[in-house]
C-alpha cells in the first residue's frame, strides 16, 4: 500500500468497521473519517492516536514505518517517544502532501525536500515524484562531466531537450561548454558530501533536432539512496517560465 489513506482504509476493513463508525469512535462528526479519505488530508498526530486505539493498531503500522518501538512501552525514554512521533508523523504528512496533488502536477522544490527529509534520503514512497527526477551516480574523482543513471519523463531534461534514456541526456552532455559541466560535477561533489544544493541555473545551448533551448531555472541537488545502500544524486530542476 503506497500511503496512510490506502493503509487507514485497510484497516477499517479489516476490523469490519465503517466509516461513519470511526469517526463518530474518535470523537468527530460522522463525516470525518469518509471526508479525510476523500480528500486526502492529513488528521494531525492526536487524531492518528485516537484512530489507532479504537482500530486496536499503532502509528507506525498507518505510517508505513518498520519498528519495534512502541509509543506506548513504560520504559522509554519521553525523548525517544517525541522523536519517533515526530518520524511517524512527519511519514504521514508526506503521505498527505503526495495524495493531495493531482499526478499530472509537478512538485515543488519544497515538496522535494520535504519528502527526501521525512524518508532521510532513501528512495521510497516516491512514486508522484520519481519521474520528474532524475538520478546520477557520484562523481569520480577524475569525472569532467556528470553521470546520468535514470531519467524522469517528466523531468526538466526530458522536456527541454526532448529526449528519453540516460545515453541520450549523456550525449547531450557532452555537447555542452566545458566549464559548464565542470560547474555541474563540482556541484555534484558538494551533494555527494551531504550538501542540499538549491542554485539558480541558466541554460543556453541548441540540441539535435530540437534546436535552441533557453531555460532558467532552479536546480536542487540532494544525495539519496536505496534500499541496498547505492548512493545516487537527485537532481530536481523547477523552471521559472516557458522554455524559448
Amino acid at each position: 500500500m503506497d500511503n496512510f489513506h490506502d493503509r487507514l482504509d485497510a484497516k477499517l476493513t479489516e476490523a469490519g468497521m465503517s466509516r461513519r463508525k470511526l469517526s463518530l469512535s474518535i470523537g468527530q462528526g460522522q463525516s470525518y473519517i469518509a471526508n479525510l479519505l476523500a480528500n486526502r488530508s492529513d488528521p494531525g498526530f492526536e487524531t492518528i492516536l485516537n484512530i489507532c486505539k479504537v482500530l486496536n493498531t499503532n502509528p507506525n503500522d498507518l505510517a508505513g514505518i518498520n519498528t519495534s518501538v512502541s509509543l506506548t512501552s513504560s520504559n522509554m525514554d519521553p525523548n525517544d517517544v517525541d522523536q519517533i512521533a515526530e518520524k511517524i508523523y512527519s511519514k504521514l504528512a508526506q503521505d498527505s502532501w503526495i495524495a493531495q496533488r493531482p499526478r499530472h502536477q509537478r512538485p515543488r522544490v519544497d515538496e522535494i525536500i520535504e519528502w527526501w527529509d521525512s524518508q532521510n534520503g532513501l528512495l521510497q514512497n516516491f512514486d508522484q515524484i520519481s519521474e520528474s527526477v532524475d538520478l546520477f551516480n557520484p562523481p569520480e574523482s577524475d569525472a569532467h562531466i556528470v553521470s546520468p543513471y535514470r531519467m524522469g519523463r517528466e523531468s526538466l531534461a526530458s522536456r527541454a531537450f526532448g529526449i528519453d534514456g540516460t545515453d541520450n541526456l549523456r550525449r547531450i552532455l557532452e555537447g555542452f561548454d566545458p566549464d559548464f559541466n565542470e560547474k555541474m560535477v563540482l556541484s555534484h561533489r558538494r551533494s555527494d558530501r551531504g550538501e542540499i544544493v538549491h542554485t539558480v541555473e541558466d541554460i543556453d545551448v541548441s540540441v539535435a533536432d530540437k534546436g535552441r533551448v533557453q531555460v532558467k531555472y532552479q536546480r536542487l541537488l540532494l544525495k539519496v539512496h536505496d534500499m541496498s545502500g547505492r548512493e545516487f544524486i537527485l537532481n530536481f530542476a523547477q523552471p521559472f517560465g516557458p522554455f524559448k
